[in-house]
């Protein structure tokens, strides 16, 4: 476990609960407890509009959520006034090869795309990449 992971603050956006769960689950085996949970884009805005709530480091959200998506998500992130500054880095998680729709969440702000089955090793690196973390070492 790193030291620096606990002070961590990361937003899981996914409308399946079992793979908040899981991604929760892979964030506690790198250290990181302080983990909130949103079940839709909307709802995740929420949050991140609250004022009474710490604002999380790290955004990891999945691409395909009924309702508004995660490719409406982060461009609503990007162009919202109140959250436009803060540059919190989005990281994006799907199932989906289609070169178009993985281009356009790069376009509207997604610093990086994560193939499901997300696992702990890839989870560490793109973690490390965007919060300026070490990574742990993986067996």
């Amino acid at each position: 476990m790193n030291a620096n992971n606990s002070t961590l603050r990361v937003l899981v956006v996914d409308d399946e609960q079992l793979i908040r769960a899981h991604v929760r689950n892979l964030l506690r085996q790198m250290g990181i407890t302080d983990v909130v949970e949103a079940d839709s884009g909307k709802s995740a805005l929420d949050v991140l509009l609250d004022v009474d709530q710490v604002f999380p480091d790290l955004i990891i959200s999945d691409l395909h959520m009924d309702g508004m998506d995660g490719i409406e998500f982060c461009n609503t992130v990007r162009r919202t006034e109140m959250l436009h500054n803060v540059g919190v880095p989005i990281i994006m998680v799907t199932a989906e090869d289609d070169p178009f729709i993985l281009n356009v969440s790069e376009q509207v702000g997604a610093l990086s795309i994560a193939k499901k089955p997300i696992d702990l090793e890839q989870l560490e690196q793109l973690v490390a990449s965007y919060v300026n973390i070490p990574v742990a070492a993986t067996s």
